[in-house]
């Protein structure tokens, strides 16, 4: 017992320690972009984005194990990519001509389906005689949704000044994870559930690359529309386990900046 109070203790010291250092990375990075000279030197904006997308899961196996391979096996045949969302706002900063840096907070909804498993009979549709009655016949269907709180530090080129000017934008999110939702239906009916799929198994702290192309247009002098095509990938695991699980999506943000 000494023990385990041990190493939940170095755990919960662990993880502190990773905190704060994001914590004084986050600080450093706005400090950054709100210099104390010169205001008038650097244009800023703020905008708004929506987008959706698609959403998957790597999986490794951290075990040669038989039992671990299998279960690896199965997710494997059976999960499948499910629809993505995330909300943000954000604050630019124009450093250069053409480079701009982006913070603020996003929302995000990732996770997997699932596939059908047709006609499941239940043991208690057997009708005590070796028959398995028709109306016992049903489909199930598991939606898993992680929701996660990010932390957008991203850089972006813009080509040019033009009315439509493209534009790449990368950089890292570091994001924390908020609460996973599961939707397990039959026949296509059911409620929505915190999942305990999981549980406290669930990493708090993760960390995502972002990368994206897309295109500026001018709308007038302080409003800006923007659309991009993008890509994130969680290099952490999803939770702890045998089976190592990193989160990915890809998808179409829409947006307004305004300058201030």
């Amino acid at each position: 017992r000494d023990c385990l109070k041990d190493g939940f203790k170095t755990l919960s010291n662990l993880l502190h320690s990773v905190l704060s250092f994001m914590k004084y990375l986050y600080l450093f990075f706005l400090a950054l972009i709100i210099p104390a000279f010169g205001i008038a030197q650097f244009e800023q904006s703020i905008d708004i984005v929506g987008g959706i997308g698609t959403s998957f899961r790597s999986l490794q196996a951290d075990s040669g194990e038989l039992a671990i391979q299998n279960i690896l096996d199965r997710r494997q045949e059976r999960e499948i990519s499910k629809t993505s969302w995330q909300i943000g706002f954000h604050y630019n900063r124009k450093l250069t001509e053409k480079l701009r840096i982006r913070t603020g907070f996003r929302f995000a909804s990732l996770g997997y389906d699932e596939q059908y498993r047709d006609s499941l009979r239940w043991g208690t549709y057997h009708d005590g005689q070796g028959v398995i009655m028709s109306s016992g016949l049903q489909d199930l269907e598991l939606r898993l949704s992680f929701w996660m709180f990010e932390l957008p530090m991203l850089a972006r080129w813009e080509m040019n000044a033009k009315k439509l000017s493209p534009f790449i934008e990368f950089g890292a999110l570091p994001s924390f994870y908020v609460t996973s939702y599961g939707h397990f239906l039959i026949d296509g009916q059911g409620q929505p559930h915190l999942t305990e799929r999981y549980g406290s198994n669930v990493n708090s702290f993760h960390l995502a690359s972002f990368a994206s192309v897309g295109v500026n247009y001018l709308m007038n002098e302080k409003l800006q529309a923007f659309i991009q095509p993008n890509i994130r990938y969680y290099f952490t695991n999803t939770s702890k386990g045998p089976i190592k699980e990193k989160l990915y999506s890809y998808g179409l943000e829409l947006g307004l900046r305004k300058q201030i």
